[in-house]
């Protein structure tokens, strides 16, 4: 997990970086198309059909009872096909829409027609040699490589991020050609993936290839077809408030709310670690029938993401205008940001909460219920997005990512629970996600109340470390599982 944690802060931490400096290089509005490229990318993975998480899945089951055979490469070569001929048709249906799009969706004030258009094209390319990307990945971290799969992610998000600010600086200042050196990037990445990936599933011994086989499929379609419910409506709901704003607002608009959600996306990527390592964990565990182990496994878990997430996460909701204000250097922008970063941390708040039940979902191959509660859910909070984007723009739309997580929450975890672990759903929620949050909460408060509103940079900076100081204290204070194996890891040593 600590390699997870590596390259998940590393990869967040250069973005959060190097946003400030493409909005300084390119502009708000030009950084808006940069977001509406992040949107689509987020919309159109649906179409991965749950084939990754599947494969990660069958990965970890296959290793749990030995080292991978034939089948499991012939599963792998079968959906290496599948992705990339997929990842063709996307790009080119993103490149063909470029003018229906430039034209008819964004709105664009400043930034030439031919410079969007072509913009739109090159994201197209992007996401075409991107598209395998999650698939390769999946298939190392099922195979518990999750160093390799985070090394690679460190490099590559250092080279991507700093090398379109030196093309910015000294190519061109133009959207199209920081789309341009991203597609370069993302080529070399996705090979070099796949040579880990097949390099980890080919020894010298094996003498027969993997081949092409649709039948090689057919145990892994059922989990797949759920995954694919879940990921259609998960998109649906997460990216509801994004699509409905780039067509409402202008992109200099959309471009403030994207800034807010690049803060606001830090929140989820603290907990992403903890779901790529527990769960092949908890999906052995359910191969080999040990309860206990789950039951361990996902106390300790949530207790983690308790005391990694929150107090991060409530200082982003107390002091969101300090944060944007250090962050970008300039007040107008965290006069318009830093609401929606309030609410949208309190929405990521409530979905952290709920990543541990999703996991043991997942694990136990149990997707009807995410189906389920998603459609629900689809057919509540899209007409609700709508009229809160309406009614009061960027802020209305960023109440929906609140609703819908409590919603999920309120009705996701009792039916976990009841099925999956009997008998732990209140010391999970009493224990591990109660108890941290108010002592956390009080924490971060009492710094809210005692410290002055406005002031000079050293000021804000001094409001945020005390309250990162005294939430993670109160954390730890709180979590008493995380607290015994911290120290037992100093006996140790």
């Amino acid at each position: 997990m600590t390699s997870n944690y590596a390259g998940t802060i590393w990869s967040a931490l250069i973005q959060l970086i190097l946003v400030p400096l493409y909005i300084k290089l390119l502009g708000v509005e030009s950084y808006g198309l940069i977001g509406f490229f992040v949107t689509l990318q987020a919309v159109i993975q649906v179409l991965d059909l749950g084939l990754s998480p599947a494969i990660n899945r069958e990965m970890a089951r296959s290793s749990a009872m030995g080292a991978p055979g034939r089948e499991i490469r012939d599963v792998v070569k079968t959906l290496e096909c599948i992705y990339c001929g997929a990842g063709l048709v996307i790009g080119l249906v993103i490149a063909l829409s470029a003018t229906l799009i430039a034209t008819r969706w964004v709105n664009v004030k400043s930034i030439p027609l031919g410079e969007v258009k072509t913009a739109i094209a090159l994201m197209g390319l992007t996401a075409a040699f991107q598209w395998p990307m999650s698939f390769y990945s999946d298939g190392l971290l099922g195979l518990q490589r999750q160093a390799l799969v985070n090394g690679l992610k460190v490099i590559f998000s250092t080279v991507t991020g700093l090398g379109a600010i030196a093309v910015l600086m000294l190519v061109s200042r133009s959207v199209s050609m920081f789309f341009v050196w991203q597609a370069g990037i993302v080529l070399i990445q996705v090979f070099v993936t796949r040579k880990m990936l097949w390099r980890s599933l080919i020894t010298p011994e094996d003498r027969e290839r993997p081949t092409f086989r649709l039948e090689s499929l057919s145990h892994i379609w059922r989990f797949s077809l759920g995954m694919t419910g879940i990921s259609l409506t998960s998109v649906m709901l997460i990216q509801s408030d994004k699509v409905i704003l780039s067509k409402i607002l202008t992109m200099e608009h959309f471009g403030y709310y994207m800034l807010a959600t690049s803060v606001a996306n830090f929140l989820p990527q603290l907990v992403s670690p903890v779901f790529v390592a527990v769960f092949p964990t908890l999906s052995k565990m359910v191969v080999t029938k040990d309860v206990e182990g789950q039951q361990q496994q996902f106390h300790l878990c949530a207790q983690l993401i308790s005391v990694i997430v929150y107090p991060i996460a409530m200082t982003f909701i107390f002091f969101s205008h300090s944060i944007i204000t250090l962050w970008t250097r300039n007040e107008g922008l965290a006069v318009y940001s830093s609401p929606v970063l309030s609410f949208l941390a309190i929405g990521a708040v409530f979905n952290s909460i709920m990543v541990l039940p999703y996991t043991l979902q997942l694990a136990h191959g149990w997707t009807k219920i995410g189906v389920t509660i998603n459609v629900f859910l689809v057919c509540l909070m899209i007409p609700y997005t709508i009229v809160a984007a309406k009614l009061y723009g960027a802020q209305g739309a960023a109440t929906t990512w609140i609703l819908l997580n409590a919603l999920y929450i309120g009705i996701g975890a009792p039916l976990t629970f009841r099925r999956l672990l009997p008998g732990e759903g209140w010391r999970w929620f009493g224990k591990d996600v109660l108890l941290p949050m108010c002592t956390i909460l009080g924490s971060v408060m009492l710094v809210w109340l005692v410290m002055p509103r406005y002031g000079s940079m050293l000021l804000m900076a001094t409001k945020l470390l005390m309250s990162l100081l005294f939430s993670y204290s109160a954390a730890l204070a709180a979590s008493g599982d995380i607290r015994r194996k911290i120290l037992a890891l100093i006996s140790r040593s």
